[in-house]
């Protein structure tokens, strides 16, 4: 069997659990069909009545032109066909979150990988009867800055270095050393020694059950560029962030904080603090609550598909 295309949607991951699978290729800037669409598609409602018991979304397409969504709601598809944060959409009913959709799709013979949005794009159009407006407006955003005019990175936050890890992800206390520490423990020692030929990319959170009182998730990134980082603290701090670091290339990054609300209510110590102070303290990074044009999709009609 052909290997899936694995390409980052950070977007779905900030709307999705943190173990949602996307694996959705990115829209190809120069597309020879503009009213390209899958040719067969079958729409179901999940019979699942949670996400719980539906379990992880996913978002795939097989180089064969097979195209699976399972488990997801429209809102997710939107984000991912129209590569947006949930931040930026606008209006839509309630169903669009809480009713999860089965999709199987098959793409015209000659389709390019590229061309998967586009498709994507069509399908909600022709089955789920989407009516969109793009529009620009001015919101409340919060800027990730430097901290300091030496723009030197704090100790979590660093370029990729060799050998790389894999998931699941190793601390960061193991690779890179504690916060105000010297060096790395034997953990990276080890490491150094080991070789690996090939290094993916992979983002995720310590654990995806509920935390306990005093308990800190642990968001961590390897080798990825900070346009696809950054869209996961939207949910983290509750609101759209722009970057403004001019970091390029790709980073490895590990944030650790305590939920302000859950450590104050039981009396609990924090180790790492809020998400803000952890933006700082670890990454050398700070946000900045400020104005800033959003680009949004507003959502005009939407109606639910009869299944076939």
């Amino acid at each position: 069997m052909a290997p899936v295309l694995r390409v980052l949607a950070a977007a779905i991951l900030v709307a999705s659990p943190a173990y949602a699978q996307i694996q959705i290729p990115p829209e190809s800037p120069r597309q020879s069909a503009s009213d390209i669409s899958f040719d067969v598609v079958s729409v179901k409602a999940d019979p699942a009545r949670s996400r719980s018991e539906a379990g992880p979304p996913t978002l795939t397409m097989h180089p064969s032109g097979r195209f699976t969504a399972m488990n997801v709601s429209v809102r997710q598809l939107i984000l991912s066909a129209y590569s947006l944060r949930a931040s930026q959409v606008a209006g839509g009913p309630d169903w669009m979150d809480s009713q999860l959709f089965d999709i199987l799709a098959q793409a015209p013979d000659d389709f390019e990988v590229g061309q998967t949005k586009k498709m994507m794009r069509r399908l909600l159009e022709q089955r789920f009867g989407l009516v969109v407006e793009r529009a620009t407006k001015i919101a409340s955003v919060f800027s990730l800055e430097w901290i300091n005019r030496s723009k030197a990175p704090g100790r979590w936050l660093r370029r990729p270095t060799a050998p790389c890890d894999r998931p699941p992800a190793d601390p960061p206390e193991d690779l890179v050393g504690p916060l105000g520490g010297r060096g790395a423990t034997a953990a990276r020692e080890q490491r150094e020694r080991d070789t690996d030929p090939e290094c993916p990319w992979f983002l995720g959170f310590g654990s995806n059950r509920p935390l306990a009182p005093g308990e800190a998730q642990w968001f961590h990134v390897r080798r990825l560029p900070m346009s696809s980082i950054v869209p996961s603290l939207d949910a983290m701090v509750g609101g759209h962030v722009v970057d403004n670091t001019g970091l390029t290339g790709l980073w490895d990054v590990d944030l650790k904080w305590e939920q302000d609300s859950l450590s104050a209510a039981n009396g609990v110590e924090t180790r790492y603090g809020s998400i803000f102070t952890a933006v700082r303290e670890q990454l050398g990074l700070k946000l900045e609550p400020t104005k800033s044009n959003v680009e949004m999709l507003v959502i005009e009609r939407l109606e639910r598909p009869s299944e076939n």
